[in-house]
């Protein structure tokens, strides 16, 4: 006989047990929220029965919107100083620092297309740096970036192509963001909009992006 855990599915554990008693084991997390516990019984053809019971075991750490991803989230919500600036298509995100487990990141900007790709890059404009090129000008009712933003902008061709020019200033706003633990790549992450929306974002410094609440 054995218990099977449903705490993780890539790292599941099990242990042999006798047909009677306690069995006691200690974990730091659960990567699913109320997992099952399986106990499975071998008979000497090789045949199981199995029964499961669901553990009430919550995740660590709460998500801070709804409805919740089925995995974890790693860490709790970060509240951060953030900015966000639309484009023709798409928007980027400033976000001033993110808290990891053993980590924390400063000056992080993404990009969000509107074709569903986002990318990642470090905000490296400091004061004193120009804000703009003087020698760019927008279209009517268009507008370059400035700052960071601006810096990225003009840096990288892909984003420009694949924003286009701003429609309007950026604007500050307190962003919340959280990571979601994970056996496996991707990563995904969760980030709240100037708007409320909730982006999820998988990828390490690129991939895809969707809207999963409100």
């Amino acid at each position: 006989m054995r218990i099977h855990s449903g705490t993780s599915v890539r790292f599941a554990s099990e242990w042999p047990v006798p047909p009677s008693g306690i069995q006691t084991v200690e974990f730091a997390d659960t990567y699913y929220p109320n997992p099952a516990m399986t106990l499975i019984a071998t008979d000497a053809a090789g045949h199981e029965v199995r029964q499961s019971v669901t553990v009430a075991w919550p995740c660590r750490h709460a998500y801070f919107f709804t409805p919740t991803p089925d995995l974890c989230p790693s860490v709790g919500p970060t509240a951060t100083q953030a900015a966000e600036q639309r484009f023709e298509k798409g928007r980027m995100l400033w976000l001033k620092e993110l808290h990891y487990r053993s980590e924390t990141a400063t000056g992080v900007i993404l990009a969000f297309y509107d074709d569903g790709h986002w990318a990642r890059f470090d905000d490296t404009w400091r004061e004193g740096d120009p804000e703009a090129d003087p020698t760019i000008a927008a279209p009517p009712g268009r507008l370059q970036p400035i700052r960071g933003f601006g810096k990225v902008w003009r840096e990288h061709a892909e984003v420009r192509a694949g924003l286009g020019w701003a429609t309007a200033p950026e604007q500050g706003y307190t962003a919340t963001w959280q990571p979601q633990m994970r056996e496996s790549l991707p990563n995904v992450e969760y980030v709240s909009t100037l708007e409320g929306q909730v982006i999820e974002y998988s990828g390490m410094s690129d991939g895809l992006w969707r809207v999963v609440a409100p």
